[in-house]
C-alpha cells in the first residue's frame, strides 16, 4: 500500500529510498495498534527530522488529530514539567490557572520532541511514564491522566554517549528501540540540485518574485559543498540568492557557499556544457540560460577555445594567470614529489603551521582605551589602599570583554577592540561608568581618601597578531600615553574625560558634558551617565538616506511574519554602517505595528 503522506519526503537518492520503504513498514505494522511505540529520529542539524515527524503524522491514522512540536532545548529547565505535562490552579506559587500541557494538547495525535537529550532528569522519569503506561503526571493531582498520543523524539546528539556518561536516562533511551537515521545531504548527492530547484521555485513564489532558474554551471559546486547544516543550510543560500539576484539565471557567484569560487571554476562549467553538446554555441547557450553573444563574449573572454584540442578533446593545461603565485605548502609538496609518503608530508604540515605561528601579522584596528589612576598623601599608603581599587577595576574590566595591557599597584591601562570586536568604544564607556560607580562606593570605606580618575582615548593603530595575545604598536602607545596622562591631569577627582577622539564615539550611546580643554587632548568631554535617548544616534542624527532595498527587504519579512510564519533576518556590516540605524527606522519610520 502506497502511503501518499511520505511521498512528501523529497529524493530519490538509494538512503531516502530506503528511509521512505522503512517509514512505510512502521505505518502498516502499527495503524491498528492502540498505542504506537516510540520513534527516535537521528541526523544532524538541519537533515529533515521534523520533516519526516511531519510525514509520518500525516500518513499515519491520526492525521485528523493534532501535532505538536516542543522544542525541548527551549524550555527552561524549572518550566519543563508545567509546560510538557500540565499542571492544576494553585498546585504552586504562581499557577493562578491550569494548564494543559503539551502532552494533552496532542491527546489523539502526534507529539514530536525535538531535541530530547536536553530534558532534566525529572522530566525523562515522567517521560517514561507517558511512553510505558499512556499516563501523564499531572502537577497539582494526585493520580496521573490517561492519554492518547504517539511519541515522536529528534536528536542530532548521540544519546547512547550521554547513556555512558549519564546525562540521560538507559531505560528512557530502551524504550526508544524504533531508530531512523536520516542521511545527511552530503550522502545523498544526486538529490542536491533536483531539491536545489525546486527549493528556488518556492522561495521565488513565496516572495513574489518572478521563477529563477538555476545554472547548470551552478550544479557541481552545489554537489561537492560539505552542507554542514544540511537542507537547512541549503534553503538559506537559495533563499538569499533570489533576495540579491536581480537576474533571472542564479549563477554559483550569486550564491553564498561560505567559500570564494574562483572564475577558473566557473570556466571549467562553461567549458564542461560546451563539450557535452559538441561546442555547439545555440544549444550552450540554451542550457546556460544565456544569451549567444552572452556566452561567444565569454568564450573570447576567458579564452575557452584555448582548452579546445584541434578536433579531438581538450587543448594544453592553463596555467596560472601572470604573476599568480601557489601557496607556500602547495610549493613544498611540489618540492618533495609525487612519491612523498604521508608521513613526511604531515612532518611538511607540522612545519609550515610552526612557521605560520612565529609569523606576526600587523592589522590596523580601532581600539578604545580606559586608564584608571589612583593618587594619595602616601605612597606606600596609596598602594595599600588602592589595591580594592584596582582589583575592582581589572574585575570590571575584564567582564566588558577588555584587555589590561598594563598593570601598576596605583592603576591600569585597558583596551577595548584587540579583539576586532564591534563597539570597542562604547564598551570602554560602559567600563569606564562601572567603574566609576564601584569606586564611589569604596570611596566610603577607605581612609585616608584617595583621588582616582578616570580617562578615555579612542585611536586607530596598527595590532600586531601572533600568539594569544595582540600586542599595540610601540610608537602608539606612546602617542596614547601622553593624551591619557593629560586627561587625567585635567580631570577632577572620581570624573571619567573622554578626548575629543573618543567623543564622538561616545555621544550615540551616552550622556556628555561640555568642553573642556584643548591641547593633546583635544575638546576633551565629561562622560557622564546613561543613554541619551532609546534610539542613540547621536545628538543631532543624521538624515536616513540610500537603505531602501534594505527597508523593502524587512517590510517583506515582515508581511510574512504577521501571516504567522515566523522569520529570522540577520543584518551584516562594518562597524558604524548603520545597522542600528536601519532597524530603528524599520520600526518607527512607518506604521506603528505594536511590536517591541
Amino acid at each position: 500500500m502506497v502511503v501518499d503522506g511520505l511521498d512528501k519526503l523529497f529524493g530519490n537518492s538509494p538512503p531516502i529510498i530506503a528511509l521512505k520503504a522503512r517509514a512505510r513498514q512502521l505505518l502498516e505494522a502499527t495503524r491498528q495498534a492502540r498505542r504506537p511505540p516510540p520513534v527516535l529520529l537521528q541526523g544532524e542539524i538541519g537533515s529533515g527530522k521534523g520533516f519526516l515527524a511531519r510525514a509520518l503524522h500525516e500518513a499515519s491514522g491520526r492525521a485528523a488529530g493534532p501535532f505538536v512540536h516542543v522544542q525541548c532545548n527551549a524550555i527552561p529547565e524549572t518550566l519543563s514539567e508545567s509546560l510538557l505535562f500540565g499542571h492544576e490552579r494553585g498546585a504552586f506559587t504562581g499557577a493562578d490557572r491550569s494548564r494543559a500541557g503539551y502532552f494533552r494538547t496532542a491527546h489523539r495525535g502526534t507529539i514530536l520532541l525535538d531535541e530530547i537529550g536536553t530534558l532534566s532528569e525529572t522530566a525523562q522519569a515522567r517521560l517514561l511514564q507517558v511512553i510505558e503506561q499512556g499516563l501523564v503526571p499531572v502537577i497539582g493531582l494526585s493520580m496521573p491522566v490517561p492519554v492518547d498520543v504517539w511519541v515522536l523524539c529528534a536528536t542530532n546528539a548521540d544519546l547512547d554517549e550521554a547513556v555512558r556518561e549519564r546525562r540521560f536516562r538507559a531505560d528512557l533511551l530502551s524504550r526508544l528501540s524504533i531508530r531512523f537515521a536520516l542521511p545527511p545531504l552530503r550522502q545523498r548527492r544526486s538529490d542536491i540540485v533536483p531539491l536545489a530547484e525546486t527549493l528556488l521555485t518556492t522561495v521565488c513564489t513565496e516572495l513574489g518574485h518572478p521563477v529563477k532558474k538555476l545554472s547548470p554551471t551552478a550544479h557541481p559546486h552545489l554537489e561537492q559543498h560539505a552542507w554542514p547544516e544540511n537542507v537547512r543550510e541549503l534553503r538559506r543560500v537559495i533563499e538569499n540568492a533570489v533576495i540579491f539576484t536581480q537576474n533571472p539565471v542564479v549563477e554559483i557567484d550569486d550564491l553564498d557557499l561560505g567559500t570564494s569560487v574562483k572564475g577558473e571554476d566557473r570556466r571549467e562549467g562553461y567549458v564542461r556544457v560546451l563539450e557535452q553538446t559538441g561546442w555547439n554555441i545555440s544549444r550552450t547557450a540554451k542550457i546556460l540560460h544565456v544569451s549567444r553573444p552572452t556566452l561567444r563574449a565569454r568564450i573570447i573572454k576567458w579564452r575557452l577555445r584555448e582548452l579546445r584540442g584541434p578536433g579531438e578533446g581538450p587543448g594544453p593545461t592553463p596555467t596560472l594567470p601572470s604573476g599568480g603565485r601557489t601557496s607556500p605548502r602547495a610549493d613544498r609538496v611540489a618540492e618533495t614529489g609525487p612519491e612523498t609518503s604521508a608521513e613526511t608530508a604531515r612532518a611538511v604540515d607540522d612545519r609550515l603551521e610552526v612557521e605560520d605561528s612565529r609569523e606576526v601579522r600587523w592589522e590596523r584596528r580601532w581600539l578604545g582605551l580606559l586608564r584608571f589612576n589612583l593618587t594619595g598623601p602616601d605612597a606606600d599608603d596609596s598602594m595599600v589602599s588602592a589595591r580594592p581599587y584596582v582589583d575592582m577595576a581589572l574585575e570590571k574590566v575584564q567582564q566588558l570583554g577588555g584587555h589590561v595591557v598594563e598593570l601598576w599597584p596605583t592603576g591600569l591601562d585597558a583596551a577595548f577592540g584587540l579583539d576586532a570586536t564591534e563597539g570597542a568604544a562604547q564598551r570602554a564607556g560602559s567600563a569606564a561608568l562601572v567603574i566609576q560607580v564601584a569606586a564611589t562606593q569604596a570611596d566610603e570605606a577607605t581612609t585616608p581618601a584617595l583621588e582616582w580618575h578616570i580617562a578615555l582615548h579612542a585611536m586607530s593603530c596598527l595590532v600586531g597578531l601572533q600568539g594569544p595575545v595582540p600586542r599595540i604598536d610601540r610608537d602608539a602607545r606612546r602617542r596614547a600615553d601622553g593624551v591619557l596622562d593629560a586627561l587625567l591631569s585635567s580631570g577632577k577627582h572620581g570624573s571619567v574625560l573622554a578626548s575629543g577622539e573618543m567623543a564622538p564615539f561616545l555621544r550615540r550611546r551616552f550622556s556628555l558634558g561640555a568642553p573642556v580643554g584643548s591641547g593633546p587632548t583635544g575638546l576633551a568631554r565629561p562622560l557622564l551617565a546613561a543613554p541619551l535617548r532609546r534610539g542613540g544616534f547621536g545628538e543631532v542624527p543624521g538624515t536616513f538616506v540610500g537603505r531602501r532595498g534594505e527597508i523593502e527587504t524587512l517590510e517583506a519579512r515582515a508581511a510574512m511574519a504577521r501571516e504567522g510564519r515566523g522569520q529570522i533576518v540577520g543584518i551584516v556590516g562594518d562597524p558604524g554602517i548603520g545597522k542600528s540605524r536601519l532597524l530603528w527606522e524599520f520600526l518607527h519610520g512607518g506604521p506603528d505595528r505594536g511590536w517591541l
